[in-house]
């Protein structure tokens, strides 16, 4: 939770805050609490001047005993079925996918409602965008965890999401 950017990091923030800045008009910034999301949420907000507001349950899906291990160790953990990926726990308590959008789903339909016309950035973290992208389009597969510092641009009109893309 406390881990910073690195250099290569806050260079990635400070690019895609250009990009959002060039091709938004933002009235909202919502992050992760999260070091390294906060930071990133900060540099974005920074150039329309507005604050951060901290959503807790924007945090990183919870992996259990492999909290704090390579990908790699999750892809050989007992019980992980490609196919079923999405309702696979992590050993020791961790967070299936499906808890992950149900936790952090609520929050961009309260985002979105309260400024439905007004675009908004969200920071947060890939399995996290990946469960947002489920809400949104209520498709696993389609989906993929992004990149570091990548965009996931989603439509909002009329009460409804309207589209998720990957610009």
């Amino acid at each position: 939770a406390e881990t910073p950017l690195t250099a290569l990091g806050l260079e990635q923030a400070h690019t895609v805050a250009g990009r959002v800045a060039r091709d938004f008009h933002v009235r909202r910034v919502v992050s992760s609490p999260f070091q390294r999301a906060r930071q990133t949420a900060e540099i974005i907000a920074m150039a329309f001047n507005l604050p951060v507001a901290i959503e807790p349950d924007l945090r990183e899906r919870y992996w259990g005993a492999l909290i704090g291990q390579p990908y790699r160790e999750a892809r050989g953990a007992p019980g992980l079925d490609p196919e079923r990926y999405w309702e696979w726990e992590p050993p020791g308590g961790g967070e299936t996918m499906e808890a992950v959008r149900a936790r952090t789903g609520p929050i961009l339909d309260r985002l979105a409602s309260s400024l439905p016309d007004d675009d908004q950035v969200v920071v947060s973290h890939g399995g996290v965008m990946h469960a947002l992208w489920r809400h949104v389009t209520g498709e696993w597969r389609a989906g993929r965890v992004v990149d570091n510092a990548c965009l996931v641009v989603v439509e909002y009109q009329a009460c409804q999401y309207q589209a998720a893309r990957f610009p």
